[in-house]
């Protein structure tokens, strides 16, 4: 009978695991800070109404725009979709 030692993935990859996910976590909380703080900006800045409508929009539009990036981020993070 032919045995095969085969270590468990799950312990190859515990040590590094916690901190590739706390980083990840971090860059995903600082892309949403980055994508919508125009959007807050502009939001208590403007209170009696004053900006154009462009400056509102375009604040929006980038603040939505987090979703987009998040695909990104993970794209390059996630180690097992990068070519081997």
């Amino acid at each position: 009978m032919l045995q095969i030692a085969l270590k468990p993935r799950l312990e190859q990859t515990f040590p590094t695991r916690p901190l590739h996910l706390s980083l990840f976590l971090f860059i995903i909380f600082i892309a949403f800070c980055v994508c919508w703080a125009p959007y807050i900006v502009v939001l208590l800045s403007d209170e009696s109404d004053v900006f154009p409508l462009t400056v509102h929009l375009y604040a929006s539009l980038f603040a939505h725009l987090h979703a987009s990036v998040n695909f990104f981020i993970y794209g390059l993070t996630n180690n097992s979709l990068h070519a081997q």
